[in-house]
């Protein structure tokens, strides 16, 4: 029975892996290789703890996910100065490195891996009650995630990975988004490597090479991206169907084929990431808002103003001393041929863009160091060129994404305060049926966007905070 039970915690801390790491680059659409590292130091740490200093292990476990979670900055660097550690340390000394210090301590001096783990709950109610905890924790995680991507936090997420832009045009900050995905599922991976250091009671470096991500990656892959029940079926496929073919005794010819399908290392890929940018070829005169007005009466006080604002890419210069002020109430078009600058100057203003120097002001406060998402928070909007949906969210979910300053949409929210956001969800979904009413789209709300013709999804505008200003984009 103890090689059935260890079966059976492998195939379930393997389920809490790919499950984390389904999280991250199946909901969260993120690149990361570092998922056995974050084991690794789950296990790592929970070790020292409690057994070099005399931690009661489960504080021990739970230390080590907290700090995972919390720590992801300090993290992603240790993840490169193990891969260094290792590749370079034939001795395999498995070490831990502080940001801000060129040195390194290693955790322990011991070749032949780390020994004499304190064990957790085997000797009081035996290896049976370790097996009911390995596989609650694995129900625990399956129902988090499963919990947090049918959430308006996933459909946050699902945004994001759709258009990065776009929901950053809506006031949403990305980075910070991808800092808790990335933190939250780390930090369950190190709860993994705790459980199994505690059971089988030994660790080495070579438990936790790199490679292992395209073990976990081909669960996520075999069993279905972004679903629930894909991690599961993919670790069993993969951890369950070996250990089932061993004492079939097959012949060598029919043994090998079969090694080779369910074996991870078929299964590479290599991600890439396309880098656009919106410089056109060509410049912008200096110009000012009296000379494009074509002699209106001046209006009110000024609401944007842009001064002396210049921008070069690698010696192109596409704006040169711009002077704008958009007043209150005016429409404003801004004419040129193709290669003139113009989508440019809609980035440098909105912060797509950074400008070389000049200034951009909103009712008197300057915009020069808010991000773009800070901008749109802040009461300056834009619209594209061409249609920047979200094809994997419903035309309903498209507008709730919109709204700012959703709670549904902050981690914490999500897991505590279910209560309170029903209440709000209401009414924001309220408020999108009757927009979608007055658009002709109520009878596709639930469809999802790449489903629509384009004349559909042509009418779409970026919502404004306040209203006070908005950039519109002629296509």
């Amino acid at each position: 029975m103890e090689y059935l039970y260890g079966i059976i915690i492998i195939i379930g801390l393997y389920v809490i892996l790919a499950t984390s790491f389904n999280l991250i680059i199946g909901y969260g659409g993120l690149v990361s290789i570092a998922h056995p590292v974050f084991f690794a130091l789950g296990a790592y740490t929970s070790a020292v703890l409690s057994r070099d200093f005399g931690a009661p292990v489960l504080l021990a476990m739970l230390a080590r996910h907290a700090r995972s979670a919390a720590r992801v900055d300090r993290a992603r660097a240790a993840v490169a100065a193990g891969i260094r550690r290792l590749s370079a340390d034939r001795q395999h000394r498995f070490s831990a490195w502080h940001p801000g210090s060129d040195q390194e301590r290693p955790l322990h001096r011991r070749p032949r891996g780390f020994t004499n783990i304190p064990p957790f709950l085997i000797r009081e109610f035996g290896r049976e009650s370790y097996v009911v905890l390995v596989l609650a924790v694995m129900i625990a995680v399956i129902l988090l995630v499963w919990w947090i991507s049918r959430s308006d936090y996933g459909r946050a997420m699902s945004a994001m990975r759709d258009d990065e832009l776009a929901f950053s045009s809506i006031g949403r900050d990305a980075m910070w988004m991808k800092i808790a995905i990335f933190g939250l599922g780390s930090g369950i991976a190190g709860l993994a490597g705790s459980l199994y250091a505690h059971y089988f009671r030994f660790i080495a470096p070579e438990q936790f090479e790199i490679l292992q991500s395209s073990v976990i990656l081909t669960m996520v892959v075999v069993g279905g991206l972004r679903t629930t029940w894909g991690p599961v079926v993919g670790a069993l496929l993969l951890q369950a169907l070996p250990q089932a073919i061993s004492f079939l005794h097959l012949p060598p010819s029919v043994l090998g084929p079969i090694q080779g399908f369910c074996s991870p290392d078929w299964c590479w890929s290599s991600c890439s990431s396309d880098h656009r940018t919106g410089a056109g070829q060509g410049s912008l005169a200096r110009g000012t808002a009296s000379d494009w007005q074509g002699g209106r009466e001046p209006l009110m006080a000024g609401v944007l103003e842009v001064r002396d604002l210049s921008k070069s890419f690698d010696g192109i210069v596409v704006a040169s001393h711009i002077d704008l002020t958009l007043q209150s109430g005016s429409i404003v078009g801004l004419i040129g041929p193709n290669g003139a600058g113009k989508t440019s100057l809609f980035n440098l203003i909105s912060g797509v863009v950074k400008f070389d120097s000049g200034t951009v002001l909103l009712d008197g406060s300057p915009l020069d160091r808010l991000k773009f998402h800070q901008r749109v928070r802040g009461g300056l909007s834009r619209t594209w060129q061409h249609t920047r949906l979200f094809p994997s969210l419903p035309v309903i979910d498209n507008l709730l994404i919109a709204t700012h300053d959703y709670p549904g949409e902050r981690l914490v929210n999500v897991l505590f305060g279910r209560r309170r956001l029903k209440a709000h969800d209401s009414v924001a979904r309220d408020k999108a049926v009757g927009i979608l009413g007055k658009m002709g789209l109520a009878n596709v709300a639930d469809d999802l966007v790449s489903d629509l013709p384009t004349v559909s999804k042509a009418g779409r505008r970026c919502p404004c905070p306040d209203g006070r200003c908005q950039v519109f984009v002629a296509r």
